[in-house]
């Protein structure tokens, strides 16, 4: 009977029947994951809720290594989006470059590494 029973479900709910066996084997193992996971005590073999890490530091506690041209290129990126015009990847790199060499000096600037960590930062 319970192989009947199998079948019809698994007809019912248009997967196949070795698919339903399969997952209801696993039903109380995932049930009991489920409660701990609920209740937060989950510890030992089960693994732990996914949880996503933070990679953002709190802004106040990270010092901002050019805060001079950081503050320059700011108010020139928001005085050509009020303009209306398009501010790319490309320029936002350039201008903060020029803006260090303006405030710190060439060497500075010819240290700068203008990543894509910096751009998705900025």
């Amino acid at each position: 009977m319970l192989k009947s029973t199998f079948a019809a479900v698994a007809k019912a709910k248009q997967v196949s029947k070795s698919f339903f066996i399969k997952s209801n084997k696993q039903r109380k193992e995932l049930e009991e994951q489920l409660a701990l996971n609920k209740h937060k005590k989950n510890t030992g073999g089960i693994r732990d809720a996914r949880q996503r890490r933070r990679i953002s530091i709190d802004r106040s506690k990270r010092a901002e290594k050019y805060p001079l041209a950081s503050k320059l290129h700011v108010a020139d990126f928001k005085l050509r989006k009020l303009s209306g015009c398009k501010v790319t990847k490309l320029w936002i790199r350039k201008k903060m470059k020029s803006k260090i060499e303006m405030c710190y000096g060439k060497e500075v600037a010819d240290k700068f590494n203008r990543s894509s960590n910096w751009y998705q930062r900025f």
